[in-house]
């Protein structure tokens, strides 16, 4: 049982696109059966643990991590991709998706121009395709499309806007107040200054969102963005009594990450509702712009990474570190500390 929680911090702690993280996976692994013994005894642990435990969203987290795997053993290659062979590689794959669309190969190369090379890394090329169509086909901005059937069993949420400060919290307090549980969220700026956001979302009871669903956030976000309304505020709920047993005083984590001039926060505390929305709304009041975003949830405890800047794009330094710390423990707290009262 030594490597039983391997194969799930992997999938959902780390960007299992990357090919150097499928690398170091395989490498750990080292053969096909242990591969099949190792996802087994993943999926058959999560749902010991609770039923809730187990969506959509995890299946296929877990069945694409066990397909790159079993290439990469097949390939037996020493060193994972460049960036540059994956990115070329994702463009090609979106060319082909987009093949009967109608785009032409100028309108394609239009709508990637203002694409950073990250988007090719970051996101698959289902994705892109279906970003390229979408923006392709808009009037003007902001553009919202929701996808009912989106990446890894979930619904999708893309938003192509101008970049503002307040966007991010004004988002996740929307999608919150719908009662969405966001699993992932991708947060990428086009060389144009617009966002080309992505949030993985399911409902309350871990499912896909319906169209009618889809269609209602669509107008919802868009109505906010057109105005600039990012003064939507988390919804305020009750900590409910299943939870209440299993808090943990929050523990948060900053690294640095000089190579992309970035700081990490990794964020590590008792899941309540509303805890994304109520994180994002501390990022905005301490004037933090947040670059990307892994949402883990296990069981009742929840592990949330953010890579984030000072309002400047700059890594914080220690002062900026320490207040952002005592902001969201004031935030995270408080939920904690009505918990043992009440218990």
């Amino acid at each position: 049982m030594r490597w039983h929680l391997l194969m799930s911090t992997t999938a959902q702690r780390q960007d299992i696109t990357d090919p150097e993280v499928v690398h170091r996976f395989a490498s750990e692994v080292a053969d096909w059966e242990r591969l099949d013994y190792l996802y087994l005894l993943t999926v058959a642990d999560i749902c010991g643990t609770s039923p809730k435990l187990w969506n959509s969203w995890k299946d296929r987290l877990l069945s694409d991590l066990y397909g790159a795997t079993r290439f990469a053993l097949r390939e037996r290659r020493e060193l994972p991709p460049l960036a540059a062979e994956r990115a070329e590689a994702c463009r090609e794959r979106a060319r082909r998706l987009l093949a009967g669309s109608g785009l032409d190969e100028a309108a394609i190369r239009r709508v990637w121009s203002a694409f950073p090379e990250s988007s090719f890394l970051r996101y698959s090329p289902d994705q892109i395709a279906w970003q390229t169509r979408a923006i392709a086909e808009a009037g003007e901005l902001p553009l919202v499309k929701v996808r009912p059937e989106g990446l890894r069993g979930t619904s999708e949420v893309f938003l192509h806007a101008a970049d503002a400060d307040g966007l991010f919290a004004t988002v996740t307090a929307v999608l919150d107040r719908k009662q969405l549980d966001i699993v992932e969220a991708r947060v990428v700026t086009s060389r144009s200054g617009h966002v080309l956001d992505t949030f993985l979302v399911l409902d309350a009871q871990g499912r896909m969102l319906s169209a009618e669903t889809c269609q209602q956030i669509e107008r919802q976000l868009a109505d906010l963005l057109r105005r600039r309304a990012f003064d939507v505020m988390p919804a305020v709920r009750a900590l409910p009594r299943a939870l209440r047993h299993f808090q943990v005083e929050p523990r948060i984590v900053f690294r640095a990450d000089p190579a992309r001039q970035r700081t990490r926060l990794a964020l590590i505390c008792s899941d309540r509702p509303g805890l994304l929305a109520a994180v994002a709304q501390a990022l905005r009041d301490c004037a933090i712009r947040v670059h990307d975003a892994r949402i883990v949830t296990f069981g009742e405890r929840v592990e949330d990474f953010f890579e984030i800047t000072d309002d400047a794009g700059q890594p914080l330094d220690p002062a900026a570190q320490d207040t952002l710390r005592a902001v969201l423990m004031d935030r995270l707290l408080p939920a904690a500390t009505a918990a043992s009262a009440g218990a």
